[in-house]
């Protein structure tokens, strides 16, 4: 498989090293950054969307370190069929996403999130769930619009039961709009013994 990492800023750039090193036990990956941020290993550049266009015919897996948004609209252009096309992978900070979008004004009306159970930053900072689930929910709260649908949080954390996640969606969301939250178990059907092996919780919030 041959990979692209493409990044933006220096911290970006410090990142894609990590992601490349990574990739490249099993694959071939190769660098791109932003010819303000770049570095002897890496191969620089000035426009991102004629980037994307060389590289989404001639590669297997993009992997953006950056925005989202930057991500979305570099590769929109050449977007065929799911079948043929890259797969393209975009390493972003979700908390500074939702607070992006909250100052532009932007609102969904549904939210699905998978949050790790521990993660670092490229800066360094540190994500434990145990730690930042709920002030990560309040935030996506506000990025809810005034009739939202639904929320449903993922969770693959050893210890943390379904009903944890239904008093936090309870607490946020239907505190602010009604509704009402389902919690459930998540499990991996063993076939030889035909039990079920637990890995997880999940839990939907929905507008009544």
């Amino acid at each position: 498989m041959r990979a692209a990492v493409i990044s933006f800023t220096e911290k970006g750039r410090i990142l894609s090293w990590k992601v490349t090193d990574f990739l490249s036990e099993k694959n071939t990956a190769e660098r791109f950054c932003f010819h303000t941020h770049t570095d002897e290993n890496a191969q620089s550049f000035d426009d991102v969307y004629a980037l994307s266009a060389l590289l989404f015919n001639t590669c297997d897996a993009l992997v953006f370190v950056c925005a989202s948004g930057i991500a979305v609209r570099a590769i929109a252009p050449h977007i065929k069929s799911k079948a043929s096309d890259p797969a393209v992978i975009v390493i972003d900070d979700c908390g500074k996403f939702v607070e992006r979008e909250i100052r532009r004004g932007r609102r969904y009306d549904a939210i699905i999130m998978d949050p790790p159970s521990y993660g670092r930053g490229p800066g360094g900072e540190v994500w434990k769930l145990e730690q930042n689930l709920w002030p990560f929910v309040s935030l996506c709260a506000g990025v809810l619009s005034d009739d939202p649908l639904f929320v449903i949080i993922n969770s693959y954390t050893t210890g943390l039961s379904p009903s944890v996640l239904s008093y936090v969606t309870e607490s946020i969301f239907t505190k602010k709009f009604g509704g009402r939250s389902e919690s459930r178990e998540l499990g991996l059907p063993v076939t030889d013994s035909g039990l079920v092996l637990p890995c997880g919780a999940t839990c939907r919030w929905e507008r009544d």
